[in-house]
């Protein structure tokens, strides 16, 4: 019967605590539903918008400058408006794994509650079996010492007869020894009397034959007496000890059906527990499903605002890109009209120049003499001057040697000193530009090729 009670009532709580499962459950798909249903419109309505912002960016087929400010401005205020989508999903996104890892926890909570309601009803159902089988075991005790008390009684039966019989008989021969004492006691005053003494051995015969079963009787009580001595030993501590072997187990039995019924008392209390912590979860999981997605919402929209300012950007691109080559091809077009310009003013120029070259081979003659003449004075002028220079490269040349800080700069001195000689040489012979300026000319040319030092 107790099995029974205790099987009905996990089965009871059993399919409440799927009821209230599949009402929360019911629930929550219900307003995920609603809730799926107006974002979907939200979405639908801004994917709407961007849909139908690049379109109109498609139809523009030759952009301006005007037309590309605008979208430079567009794309700043998108990228702006993406990265403020960014951050708000993010930030959603982390309040999310927050709340529900607040939320994951009291289901794991409620999980081990379950957990621990399930094993406190499989003790207690465990306790109400071991509590009826050590009941049953106490009643077959009990019955064994009901029936080692009746076998005990039933042994007492004989001894009790027995006992009986001997105070029978017992009777009998006091009064044989009595008859006999006053029959005697007649003989004794009629010695002659043979009828009298025929009277008094009849019932001195009869004494003798109670006293004979007297005797008798006592030997089958000390019989008696003694079998039942030990069967009363044996049989009083067996039922006896049956009895309190039968207590005994009754008394755990009720304590351990006590123990039973706190189990399922905690199990219950526990399996409630649980099942209110999972309504609450339950209810608590629209906070971070909507947040959700508002989160999927936003990414949403920043992929449309990127994928927007990814082609306004490819917009910008083309129209510099053509931009580019329109000023380059403007440029070669210009610089061909300057080389063709340059071109035919140096032919104007060369034209001009052998022209002016015949008319002085013409016409001054006399002029070419004093210029022979200024010539020779001039090339007197040059070696002196081509000498002061030789003498100044040899003492630079003796002033790089001689700095060991500088070494590394030394082969680049001497060739750099090489290059004037050979230089210097060559304008000694056939230059007609005077050393010093010839000089100048070389420095500044080499000036990097020195060190600082020189």
């Amino acid at each position: 019967m107790a099995k029974g009670f205790w099987h009905r009532a996990m089965k009871t709580w059993t399919l409440l605590s799927a009821l209230v499962l599949i009402v929360g459950c019911i629930a929550l798909s219900t307003r995920g539903i609603d809730m799926r249903t107006k974002e979907d419109k939200l979405s639908l309505l801004q994917s709407s918008r961007i849909d139908q912002m690049l379109m109109d960016l498609s139809a523009v087929t030759k952009e301006s400058s005007d037309d590309v400010k605008s979208m430079k401005e567009k794309i700043k205020q998108l990228r702006k408006q993406a990265e403020d989508e960014r951050s708000k999903a993010a930030n959603w996104d982390k309040t999310v794994r927050k709340q529900e890892t607040g939320l994951k926890k009291k289901l794991e909570k409620a999980k081990d509650d379950e957990l621990l309601s399930s094993q406190d009803e499989d003790l207690a159902q465990e306790d109400v079996e071991r509590a009826s089988k050590m009941r049953k075991r106490a009643q077959r005790l009990k019955d064994e010492s009901d029936a080692a008390r009746r076998k005990f009684v039933a042994q007492e039966h004989p001894i009790e007869m027995a006992t009986k019989l001997a105070g029978h008989d017992h009777k009998e021969y006091r009064r044989a020894e009595l008859a006999v004492a006053s029959e005697v006691a007649k003989l004794s005053e009629h010695p002659n009397d043979s009828a009298l003494r025929k009277k008094v051995d009849h019932l001195v015969s009869i004494s003798k034959k109670a006293k004979a079963r007297m005797e008798d009787d006592g030997k089958l009580l000390k019989k008696l007496e003694s079998k039942t001595a030990d069967a009363e030993l044996g049989g009083q501590r067996g039922y006896a000890h049956l009895r309190a072997k039968s207590v005994e187990i009754a008394k755990q039995a009720e304590s351990v059906a006590e123990n039973a019924v706190s189990l399922a008392k905690r199990g219950e209390k526990l399996k409630a527990a649980a099942n209110k912590i999972t309504e609450k979860v339950v209810k608590d999981l629209k906070v971070p499903d909507a947040l959700h997605l508002r989160a999927q919402k936003e990414r949403k929209a920043y992929k449309a605002h990127m994928l927007l300012i990814r082609r306004l950007q490819a917009k910008i691109d083309k129209y510099s890109n053509d931009m580019d080559k329109k000023k380059s091809h403007t440029a070669e077009e210009s610089s061909d009209e300057k080389y063709d310009e340059e071109r035919t003013e140096l032919e104007k120029i060369a034209n001009g120049s052998s022209d002016s070259k015949k008319r002085k081979s013409q016409g001054h003659s006399s002029e070419v003499e004093q210029l022979v003449a200024a010539k020779d004075s001039y090339d007197q002028l040059e070696e002196l001057e081509l000498k002061k220079e030789k003498a100044k490269l040899r003492m630079e040349r003796e002033h790089s040697s001689s700095q060991s800080s500088h070494s590394s700069f030394s082969s680049e001195t001497e060739s750099a000193l090489a290059k004037k000689d050979h230089l210097l040489s060559i304008s000694a012979i056939s230059s007609p530009i005077p050393p010093s300026l010839l000089f100048t000319l070389t420095q500044h040319l080499h000036l990097d090729f020195l060190p600082p030092s020189i």
